[in-house]
C-alpha cells in the first residue's frame, strides 16, 4: 500500500493523529450527507466486499516532522468517519483504537472534543450529535442482522480510504487557510482518474 493512502486501520497501526486548527469552520455536514456516505459505503460493501472506497484527500501539514498532523483540508470527511466509527464500534471492537482521544484533536473546541470522546455534551455542535444519531440509525435500521452490522463495521475500518497530501512546509498559517478555502470539500467518492493522478503526482508522504 502506498504510504500516502490510508484507512482507519492504518492510522492506528502507524499511529497517525490529526489536529483540526481553529481557523477551520466547525463541523457542518447535514444528515443527508452522512446518510449518502453510508449508503455508498454499504453499496460498495455489498457488491465487492474487499474493494476500497475512496472518500477523498486530506491535506496535512507537519510540525517539525512530528505528529499530530495539522489537518488543513478534509476535516468534514475525517470527522464524519469518526462519527461513523463511534456507531460502528458497537459491532466491531477495533474501532475503539481509532476513537482514542489523540486520533482527532478538535483544537480549542472543548465541548466538541468531549462529545467525540464521551458521546455526551449538551454544549457540543448539534451537527455532531445529528451525525452520530444518523450513523447509529443506519446501523440499527438499514442493516439486516448483527452479522451484517459486524461485517460492515469491519469493512469501513479496513476499506474506507483517503489520501494524505502534505502541503509545502514553508506555508504560513495564512497560506494554509487560503489552501483550505480553495479546496473542494464535497466529500464525493474519488473517480478512478483522480486516484491515478494522485498516485502519479503526489510525493510519498513520509512522517
Amino acid at each position: 500500500m502506498e504510504n500516502n493512502l490510508h484507512t482507519p486501520e492504518s492510522t492506528v497501526l502507524e499511529k497517525i493523529n490529526f489536529c483540526i486548527p481553529l481557523y477551520q469552520r466547525p463541523y457542518a455536514w447535514e444528515e443527508k450527507q452522512v446518510t449518502t456516505l453510508l449508503e455508498d459505503l454499504y453499496e460498495t460493501y455489498k457488491e465487492k466486499n474487499s474493494e476500497k472506497y475512496y472518500i477523498g484527500i486530506l491535506s496535512v501539514a507537519t510540525k517539525l516532522d512530528a505528529f499530530p498532523y495539522d489537518l488543513v483540508d478534509g476535516q468534514q470527511r475525517i470527522t464524519t468517519l469518526t462519527l461513523i466509527g463511534m456507531a460502528a464500534s458497537e459491532y466491531f471492537n477495533d474501532w475503539n483504537s481509532f476513537l482514542s482521544e489523540e486520533k482527532l484533536d478538535l483544537y480549542g473546541r472543548v465541548d466538541d472534543k468531549d462529545f467525540l470522546k464521551n458521546q455526551k455534551n449538551d454544549k457540543a455542535n448539534p451537527r455532531l450529535k445529528k451525525g452520530l444519531e444518523c450513523a447509529k440509525t443506519f446501523f440499527s435500521h438499514e442493516l439486516t442482522d448483527e452479522i451484517d452490522r459486524e461485517h460492515f463495521a469491519e469493512f469501513i475500518y479496513k476499506n474506507a480510504s483517503f489520501f494524505l497530501s502534505q502541503i509545502p512546509s514553508e506555508y504560513t498559517v495564512s497560506d494554509r487557510n487560503l489552501h483550505f478555502v480553495r479546496m473542494n470539500n464535497r466529500g464525493d467518492q474519488l473517480e478512478p482518474h483522480e486516484i491515478l493522478k494522485i498516485k502519479l503526482l503526489n510525493p510519498v508522504l513520509v512522517p
